[in-house]
């Protein structure tokens, strides 16, 4: 796995970009390719006003002296994103 720094807001970037919501998350999708179920449990979740970013978080003792969350897929952009409401369906 590669490690790469992120930076939310480099200094070439000609905009501001704004934090519109982050929230830990349990991410679970199923790739049309494999067909097998990915599940992130200790997900997190970054909707920028420009960016949608999906990180996991790291167990603690992984991240003492390194990072602590990682990056999991390349960032999405925001204008490719479709927010629909999803009904409760009780815990």
């Amino acid at each position: 796995m590669q490690q790469i720094r992120l930076q939310i807001s480099p200094p070439t970037l000609p905009y501001s970009r704004e934090l519109k919501l982050s929230a830990n998350v349990i991410v679970r999708f199923t790739p049309r390719s494999t067909g097998v179920d990915v599940v992130h449990k200790q997900g997190f979740v970054y909707i920028l006003s420009d960016l949608f970013l999906i990180c996991e978080k790291l167990d603690l003792a992984t991240s003492v002296e390194g990072p602590d969350m990682r990056l999991c897929y390349p960032p999405l952009s925001g204008k490719v994103l479709k927010v629909n409401e999803v009904p409760d369906q009780g815990a």
